[in-house]
């Protein structure tokens, strides 16, 4: 801590070392593009000046406190002139927008710093960009009190959260999104979906967030949605320090006895010290009919037989196997060498044998066991505990320190913590059955989340023309889900049965994302050449995810249902993913206020990912010492008892007047192959592309980007073994099926093209039309084509992979009308069209889930969006996506076909598309008190209900259904440096709620919970 300070003094003595009296700022044309090498000096004295480097930015130094006029000069536009006045160590910000000389000036434009944090910056980035674009910018964010980027995009044209915690674009299912940090794809984390949840990021750290709706060569072309970028917060012009301490109080879980399951020490810090893990290596089997051979061993004869050549059980009812178990008597001294052919004499050597040295053998073999099974921690049932206020700080320094005549460096130093509870005594858990009976069910769950995020970001200019940039971005985040289930109708044929289950489920994740940028400008060749690459370390563990199920049958309570055991599941995941971009971009007939470049590039992107899974099954002995994994008997129906570790220690018994031993309960690994698979994804990617401005009003941009993907999965120990597709030894113990790699390698080529008329551009108003097409492709994710199965916790149901999915092809078409207006007011009206082959959908089939492709399907919308400006004071932001999906859906049952399992069509359909929403509605209405410095916004986002488990034969669909959102936030500036917050968030606490799509009117939730609503108070300070 000492360390820290004295750096940050030092930084602070380096930021006041160089203040002699600052002027920096950015030079743009009215396009809103950087001008490289826009000269700046001061009149009178040309020797004190500089030059725009490759972003257009500029820094001069001034040691004299009297007036001076800088004049800004660039061949073909108009010079400029500013009139100013500086202070010793004052950093003074202008920025200039350049005229073409060609066109009349009427007015020197001359405003703040761009921040890009800022909505007036976002908004001309909007206006001037070829592609279609929306945004939320982090000045919008401090307006609603979105705490992560999760809930601050949702109030994006055409974004919604869905309830699992991803978001959908154009009511697209989140598979169709690509995301991205600064323009580098991260990892998704997940082990069932193809994109990651936005809710670990947050929003503190975030300058604002880009959603591209029209593709671009320059951008990946793996998405149908949305090209989502996460721009993070950059270094300011002058020293900056900002703090903020949230409070929060939730109406069903603060203070509430909520569940509470155990916990470590790190749990706090969003991570697990060990105390759940445990190794996985050498787990020792508990043999219940230990033979022969095994029991002589344990009693010390092994050398005897190794000396007769025997190294492994005999047949006992053989000729030969007796005579080996008759000299193993003889070596115990149970049986006289005289006697070994007497049968009397035998059968009393047999008898004394069972009732001792057997039993003392079973106790030999089994006790190693029986104590590696008391270790695992009997942590089953759920307790209670109280839980705490949420909690969250944030903490953020930067500056921008002159290092010479022309470098600099810049630093951001970010750091956020976040600790909150959720909680819903009375949720609900149902499961439709066509035939016999449906399964209703009331939840308790409890969801306790930590997690902490850093940013630090170090970039430094060598000169105008030259510079480097280091980020270095760690996300680390755990959350403990806890659920008991109270229900009935859990058999078919039993349906009084009441049906318990405690589900522990604790994830963590990291994500380490590093990054380095380079920017370099050639005034010879006016290029401008961009690298950068990103690497990603992350992982999802999950260590021990437990699943205890009982049920109570006539009075009597046992373990274990059939497809439900009671299980320990440890999982790993690891994806590493590389991701890299070139571009080099040049002036084509360069002509002032116009743009007109060519840019080339490439990218390449590797994705490594590792799953591994340890399960543990809870096993019972029956009354002769038979293993039971499946339903087994809990005496005295005392599942606590049951459960102590005791239990597991090898206990003496008489059965049937015989002594016996035993463990009442063990544990059994379900050591399978699909437990452990591999896989790697690669994109190889080339584009060329032309920004030509025709004339003041036509502007045109496109080309094309040739991708081709090379991907693969498959079970590890298949891929070691060279098993080939099809191969018989593919098939695993239990399963029913062949578990082949998937593999996808293709070449994609996707072409695009953006159309600008600028039918007005004026001071009053500028109104855009845009038309757009493009071609994008989805692949199928890693863990979509790996064929093996894993149990999801929310669904409660097995989710298979299908190594034959093909990549989704779409073609885009959107159409759009938009008008700028003084005062900040805006409105925009867009079309658009998507037509996709081989739409990828999340099938259920009774017991399992799969993808498959479906072959036709399309989308067609229309959103409207708008930002008034009411009064000088009052704003609102509001938008509208209506759409309308349809997919042609063949309908399959899911067979064994020797061996290989077979989706044979039965029926055709047509319904909506899987993940899609049929509208969205955000709004925002924002008003500033002036005098009294206080800010109040109240907001609101609802999504209509859409397709989240598309079913198959017997078993309906199940919709997401909408949900009214309304958030209100209250902030009052006090003094200088702080503003005090009150935000109330989902103030009307309505469900997330999933359906079944039932043809009579009976209305049966899936599954629903709430969350309560949440009142947060904030105190945040900066310099």
């Amino acid at each position: 801590m000492q360390k820290f300070i004295v750096f940050l003094l030092l930084i602070l003595s380096l930021s006041n070392s160089y203040g002699q009296g600052t002027v920096r700022g950015k030079v743009t044309d009215k396009n809103g593009e950087s001008l490289i090498g826009v000269t700046l000096v001061v009149k009178g004295n040309t020797s004190i000046g500089a030059a725009t480097d490759l972003d257009g930015n500029f820094s001069i130094s001034v040691k004299d406190n009297a007036p001076f006029v800088l004049v800004v000069s660039y061949i073909g536009f108009n010079t400029q002139e500013e009139n100013i006045t500086i202070s010793n160590n004052e950093v003074i910000v202008r920025n200039f927008t350049m005229q073409s000389s060609s066109v009349e000036v009427k007015e020197v434009e001359i405003s703040a710093k761009a921040v890009k944090a800022a909505d007036y910056y976002m908004e001309n980035m909007k206006k001037q960009s070829s592609s279609t674009i929306d945004y939320v910018s982090s000045e919008t964010i401090r307006k609603t009190g979105d705490n992560s980027v999760s809930s601050a995009i949702s109030r994006v044209t055409g974004v919604s959260n869905t309830s699992a915690g991803f978001i959908t674009v154009r009511g697209i299912g989140d598979r169709y999104l690509k995301t991205a940090v600064n323009g580098a794809v991260i990892p998704t984390l997940d082990p069932f979906t193809n994109n990651i949840k936005l809710d670990f990021i947050p929003a503190n750290l975030v300058d604002n967030i880009i959603i591209t709706k029209t593709a671009s060569p320059d951008l990946s072309g793996s998405w149908a949605g949305a090209y989502v970028s996460i721009e993070t917060k950059d270094y300011p012009e002058q020293l900056t320090i900002a703090a903020e301490t949230q409070i929060g109080y939730n109406t069903q879980s603060t203070f509430q006895n909520v569940l509470g399951g155990e916990r470590s020490s790190t749990d706090w810090l969003g991570y697990d010290d060990g105390f759940r893990d445990r190794s996985h290596s050498g787990f020792i089997d508990y043999v219940a009919r230990p033979s022969q051979f095994q029991e002589m061993v344990a009693l010390g004869l092994g050398n005897f037989y190794l000396g007769l050549g025997i190294t492994q059980s005999w047949d006992p009812t053989s000729q030969a196997g007796i005579d080996l178990f008759k000299l193993g008597l003889v070596e115990l001294g149970l049986l006289a060498p005289a006697l070994i052919n007497d049968p009397a004499a035998f059968n009393q050597a047999v008898s004394t044998y069972q009732s001792g040295p057997a039993l003392d053998a079973f106790s030999t073999i089994n006790t190693p066991a029986a104590e590696q099974n008391k270790k695992f921690s009997n942590s089953w049932l759920i307790g209670r505990r109280k839980a705490p206020l949420n909690f969250s700080q944030s903490f953020g320094i930067a500056n921008q320190i002159k290092t010479g005549k022309q470098s600099a460096l810049g630093f951001l130093f970010g750091l956020r913590y976040g600790s909150s509870v959720q909680f819903d005594s009375d949720a609900k858990l149902n499961r439709f059955r066509l035939e016999g009976n449906t399964f209703y069910s009331t939840q308790e769950f409890t969801k306790e989340t930590n997690n902490w995020s850093a940013l630090m970001k170090l970039s430094y200019k060598f000169n105008p023309n030259h510079s480097l940039g280091f980020l270095f971005m760690p996300n680390v985040g755990g959350s403990n889900n806890l659920r008991t289930i109270v229900g009935t109708g859990i058999f078919e044929d039993q349906p009084d049965a009441i049906y318990y289950s405690n589900d522990q489920f604790y994830e963590e994740r990291k994500q380490l994302i590093y990054q380095v940028q380079s920017d370099h400008y050639f005034p010879f060749a006016k290029a401008r050449i961009h690298m950068d690459a990103s690497y990603t370390d992350g992982s999802s563990d999950i260590p021990d995810y437990r699943s205890l199920s009982t049920f109570l049958l006539n009075g009597q309570m046992l373990s274990g249902i059939g497809n439900l055991p009671n299980t320990r599941d440890y999982r790993y995941l690891g994806e590493d993913l590389f991701d890299s971009r070139f571009s080099i971009e040049f002036p084509l007939a360069e002509k002032p206020g116009k743009s007109r470049k060519i840019k080339i590039g490439g990218a390449y992107t590797y994705l490594d990912r590792e799953f591994n899974q340890f399960e543990y099954v809870l096993g019972g002995t029956d009354s002769s010492g038979n293993i039971q994994s499946g339903s087994y008997l809990i005496p005295d129906n005392d599942t606590e008892a049951f459960l102590e570790p005791s239990n597991f220690a090898v206990q003496s018994y008489n059965f049937q007047g015989l002594p016996k031993r035993r463990s009442n309960i063990i544990y059994i690994e379900n050591d399978v192959p699909g437990n452990r698979t591999i896989g790697y994804s690669e994109v190889i990617a080339y584009y060329a592309m032309i920004d030509y401005s025709l004339s003041f009003k036509w502007r045109a941009s496109g080309g094309l980007r040739v991708e081709h993907a090379d991907i693969f999965a498959d079970i590890y120990e298949y891929d070691r073994l060279g098993y080939a597709a099809g191969d018989i030894r593919r098939k695993a113990e239990g399963d029913n099926f062949l578990a082949n790699p998937g593999i996808i390698n293709e070449t994609k080529w996707l072409p695009s093209l953006n159309v600008v008329y600028k039918y007005r551009d004026d001071e009053s108003k500028s109104i855009n039309i845009r038309a757009n097409y493009s071609r994008t492709t989805a692949y199928p994710s890693i863990r979509e084509i790996t064929e093996n199965n894993i149990l999801d916790f929310e669904l409660r149901s097995t989710v298979f992979g299908n190594s034959t999915l093909k990549p989704a092809d779409v073609d885009n078409f959107d159409l759009r009308w938009e008008g700028y207006f003084k005062n900040a007011s805006n409105i925009s009206i867009s079309a658009f069209y998507k037509k996709f082959k081989n739409h990828i959908e999340l099938l259920n089939f009774n017991d399992a889930n799969t993808w498959t492709n479906v072959d036709d399907s399309y989308v067609v919308g229309l959103e409207v969006e708008g930002v008034k400006k009411l009064t000088k004071n009052l704003e609102i932001r509001a938008n509208v996506t209506a759409i309308k999906s349809e997919t042609n859906v063949v309908m399959k049952s899911r067979k064994d076909v020797n061996g290989v399992i077979v989706l044979t069509p039965y029926d055709t359909l047509v319904r909506p598309m899987y993940g899609q929403a049929p509208f969205i509605i955000n709004a925002i209405v924002n008003y500033n008190f002036e005098k009294s410095r206080v800010n109040v916004t109240l907001s609101y986002n609802i999504q209509g209900k859409r397709l989240v488990i598309a079913a198959t034969e017997n078993v309906p669909d199940v919709y997401e259904m909408p949900r009214n959102v309304i958030d209100f936030k209250v902030s009052k500036q006090l003094g200088k440096h702080f503003t005090t917050s009150l935000t109330v968030r989902d103030i009307l606490n309505q469900p997330v709620q999933r359906r079944f799509e039932l043809e009579t009117d009976e209305k049966l939730d899936y599954d629903s919970f709430r969350w309560g609503r949440s009142v947060n108070l904030g105190l945040n300070y900066r310099l």
